[in-house]
């Protein structure tokens, strides 16, 4: 499909946006602004179109400043690994691009209709000819590259945290931030984001 790269992560950040209740706008952009993010009429972030991210830290929408900063730079991560990857040659995988391979374990991406990109991690057949056993991540990254290392034998599946005891610690991280609002910024972008990777990881109550 053909997709300008910030045209198309533009188009797919504005959308999952929306579903945090945010709005990302190009129509404020001016001089070096390429577009900003908001919440409720107050602006979160902006970006300048060499792709900077500025802003002034919200008390109000704090949580949601950061929660969209790592969105977009997430995306932008996966953008970036489907971009510079080499076309996955393999019968029967047309569109997708290999990110990385170890051993017999492959992960690799497409680029979708919404201009999202999707993850899979796979293994090659005995003769490696083909692909088998595919693990579907849609958006997910992290993890899609979490079950990479672990399928590689880069990580021993027993040194995970089951379901179980991620949901205590995500419960945890939320009476902690509750009871500690004060935390320096950088403190608070360290819970947020172990917060936030935990929380993708548990299924839904």
């Amino acid at each position: 499909m053909e997709d300008n790269g910030t045209e198309g992560l533009l188009t797919a950040f504005t959308k999952r946006a929306e579903l945090y209740g945010c709005h990302v706008s190009a129509e404020k952009a001016a001089g070096d602004r390429l577009f900003s993010c908001e919440k409720d009429g107050a602006e979160l972030f902006w970006v300048d179109k060499s792709g900077d991210i500025f802003f002034q830290r919200s008390e109000q929408f704090g949580t949601e400043q950061r929660q969209m900063i790592r969105l977009l730079k997430e995306m932008r991560e996966c953008r970036f690994l489907y971009e510079t990857a080499k076309p996955l040659d393999m019968a029967g995988e047309d569109g997708y691009r290999l990110v990385s391979e170890l051993g017999n374990t492959v992960l690799a991406a497409r680029l979708c209709e919404d201009h999202e990109v999707w993850f899979v991690t796979w293994e090659y057949d005995y003769e490696r000819t083909g692909l088998w056993q595919g693990h579907y991540y849609e958006t997910d990254i992290q993890s899609a590259k979490l079950d990479f290392a672990v399928r590689a034998g880069m990580i021993k599946e027993s040194d995970l945290f089951p379901k179980e005891e991620q949901l205590v610690l995500y419960k945890a991280g939320m009476v902690f931030e509750a009871m500690y609002p004060k935390l320096k910024p950088e403190e608070q972008n360290l819970l947020a984001g172990a917060m936030e990777k935990i929380k993708t990881a548990i299924p839904e109550e």
